[in-house]
């Protein structure tokens, strides 16, 4: 019993020493609670920025320059992230930083619409593509290393051209594949193409040929071979003859039975006071009722009734004339990239450069001064040579 009741007070000492450390750490741990685990988002893959074409109103020559640090976006849920792999100039392009109003807002915006290239990355609805699919297709900005280009705007690259080829396309050859099919070109119509040898020109003889008509072409004639090799069954040479002359010369040359032309595109009238403006004197040579007088370009007031019809389907515009403007979509790159695939289509490039500050000017340069025979093409800038991790010496 002794030895028992020795024991009691020790063992409730113990209980007691036991007890209180274990009501401190307690306390402490309600003073100093556990820091929360903050959780970094992984970074993606890819590029922040890149080389790139931008409108510069500072470079009085040619309003644009080159910008090594171009901010890569990521792409919306319908977009696509694009390495671009060539890329192609547009009239359009160099026109835009100095039109009224609009060239206000184009300062430090990247340059270009047509681009070739591989998918980088893919928004999470785009059903259509993967990442390393080869395209083509538009994009606000195709002119630098990346581009964001629209689902809906974009198709599989034609399969039987190269990047460049490709690039050189979707801007013009979409342009005439609407124009003509909209204006009811078709097998046995009559086709007369103003600026055969331009970008939208050659794409007008091979796009007409394509279609079944038969293509009078209008060109310089150092350019009259290629315009021949496009397909065009006759080639008038402008700088020998004046256009209207050499039309009524030509008799049933050119108006077999005095047949007239059922379509003229005209690629070269323009608001611009240099360009020649054709639509005066050459209506008279359309088929009375039913010719149709198709442009690209053209006064101010003309362009604004383009807009609208392109726009929201509203035609405003004057009887028997057509300002085309370019409807960028997939479905038309697709029968574009078919064309192509068979045959009927032969991409023409005037030039190839490099985007950077010696290609930039000759390009430009060549854009502006109308006698470029085909399409201009960018490249972008080979990348810097890689260290051999294998090579020891000093």
């Amino acid at each position: 019993m002794a030895d028992a009741s020795n024991k009691a007070p020790e063992a409730a000492a113990s209980e007691v020493k036991t007890d209180a450390p274990a009501k401190a750490s307690s306390a402490t741990a309600e003073q100093k609670p556990a820091a929360a685990v903050v959780k970094v988002p992984k970074k993606e893959p890819g590029p922040d920025s890149c080389t790139g074409i931008v409108y510069a109103h500072a470079n009085k020559t040619i309003g644009m320059v080159i910008k090594k640090d171009v901010r890569v976006k990521a792409p919306g849920k319908r977009e696509l992230l694009i390495k671009v792999l060539a890329a192609s100039i547009n009239p359009v392009d160099y026109k835009l930083n100095t039109m009224p109003v609009v060239g206000l807002f184009q300062e430090g915006k990247t340059v270009g619409l047509d681009f070739c290239g591989e998918v980088l990355k893919i928004g999470h609805k785009v059903q259509n593509f993967k990442v390393g699919d080869h395209v083509y297709g538009f994009a606000n900005g195709s002119l630098a290393e990346y581009c964001i280009a629209e689902e809906a705007k974009v198709a599989a690259k034609p399969a039987k051209v190269d990047f460049k080829d490709a690039a050189s396309l979707p801007v013009v050859a979409v342009t005439t594949y609407q124009a003509l099919k909209r204006n009811g070109v078709k097998e046995g119509s009559r086709l007369l193409v103003i600026g055969a040898s331009g970008g939208c020109g050659l794409m007008g003889v091979q796009i007409g040929k394509s279609f079944g008509a038969h293509v009078v072409g209008v060109c310089s004639g150092k350019n009259a071979a290629l315009v021949r090799a496009a397909g065009a069954d006759e080639v008038i040479d402008y700088t020998q003859t004046e256009l209207p002359k050499a039309l009524l010369a030509g008799g049933d040359k050119y108006f077999p039975g005095g047949e007239r032309f059922d379509v003229v595109y005209d690629t070269v009238s323009s608001s611009d006071p240099v360009d020649h403006r054709y639509e005066p004197e050459v209506r008279q040579f359309l088929k009375p009722g039913t010719g149709r007088y198709v442009t690209i370009n053209g006064a101010t007031g003309d362009a604004l009734m383009g807009l609208l019809r392109t726009g929201i389907g509203l035609d405003l515009q004057r009887t028997g004339f057509d300002l085309v403007m370019c409807a960028p979509n997939s479905a038309d790159l697709k029968a574009v990239a078919d064309l192509v695939d068979e045959g009927k289509i032969k991409p023409v490039i005037a030039g190839v450069h490099t985007m950077d500050e010696e290609g930039l000017r000759a390009g430009v340069e060549l854009l502006k001064s109308r006698r470029a025979a085909g399409k201009i093409v960018y490249v972008p800038p080979a990348p810097p040579p890689q260290a051999d991790p294998t090579d020891t010496a000093p």
